[in-house]
């Protein structure tokens, strides 16, 4: 990336800003919107790795500061969690040293994932990674939200750790609400008239519906379907027999929905379609999956 489109990029992440003052702006940290070109891909294809793991040593430094950091955790009674994120899995050869060289450093009774050993190719695809070859590869902001699902599942699933549950006090709710993902965890208000609330808490055959929400846009409506995990978290696609009205009639559809790429909540599967505007969805029948 040469440096005009370097700082057109930081200028582009600058430009939402708060509507009000006191407005909530949790900022963002990945400022590449892009992932790896298809000539970017090839260059792995024609020259290979960019780095080699067996030379990538750790400086005294950091390992200085790592134990630093520990002591000053654990004088707290915080527990440090290391995470490696990934770069693209051609991006390096010979990472098992790498990662010897990081275990060096970081405590054995410290918690650590390494997305780059344990590099899953069905969640970091090049859409997750910065448009470069060069050797400091970032992450994009696709990137950083598989990330995060990842991580919230290793905090819960494999660390156990109890954390506050914030999420249950309505200040909390009223905080968030609306802000960018929230839909995608949470249902949206009876109130509400953008995001419609279709249904909530039903449970329908073998499946669970944690909510559906009509998600209304300026062309299309998107539809949100969250799904108890279990009975369709293998499926990448599913279908909804609904009845739709348009226009006054009603009709019997099939509706096709997606698993969502990049989110990946804890207790559910989230599914996602978009809908022409003005079609209501009035009642659910059945769920299966597209085979």
């Amino acid at each position: 990336m040469n440096p005009a489109e370097n700082k057109a990029l930081k200028k582009q992440n600058k430009r939402q800003e708060r509507k009000k003052k006191d407005d909530l702006y949790l900022g963002r940290f990945a400022r590449f919107p892009n992932g790896l070109a298809d000539t970017s891909l090839v260059k792995y294809e024609k020259y290979g790795a960019v780095i080699d793991g067996s030379k990538e040593i750790i400086s005294k430094n950091t390992k200085l500061y790592i134990d630093k950091i520990v002591a000053l955790c654990k004088e707290n009674g915080v527990t440090p969690l290391f995470v490696t994120l990934p770069v693209y899995y051609k991006h390096f050869t010979n990472y098992e040293q790498k990662h010897q060289h990081l275990r060096e450093v970081i405590p054995t009774d410290c918690p650590w994932i390494d997305f780059q050993e344990k590099y899953d190719t069905t969640a970091f695809i090049p859409e997750c990674f910065e448009n470069t070859t060069e050797k400091n590869q970032h992450i994009t902001y696709f990137g950083s939200i598989v990330s995060a699902y990842k991580i919230a599942h290793y905090i819960h699933d494999s660390l156990k750790i109890e954390l506050p549950k914030r999420h249950l006090t309505q200040k909390w709710h009223d905080m968030f609400y609306g802000q960018e993902g929230y839909f995608y965890n949470y249902p949206s208000k009876k109130s509400d008239q953008k995001n419609v609330l279709l249904c909530k808490d039903v449970q329908l055959g073998n499946c669970y519906i944690h909510d559906i929400i009509n998600i209304k846009g300026d062309k299309n409506d998107q539809i949100l379907l969250k799904i108890k995990k279990g009975a369709f978290s293998n499926e990448k696609r599913i279908k909804a027999s609904v009845v739709i009205a348009i226009q006054g009639h009603k009709f019997l559809y099939d509706l096709e929905l997606e698993k969502a790429p990049s989110i990946d909540p804890i207790f559910h599967d989230l599914f996602i379609t978009t809908i022409k505007k003005g079609v209501i969805i009035e009642s659910l029948s059945k769920i299966t999956a597209v085979k």
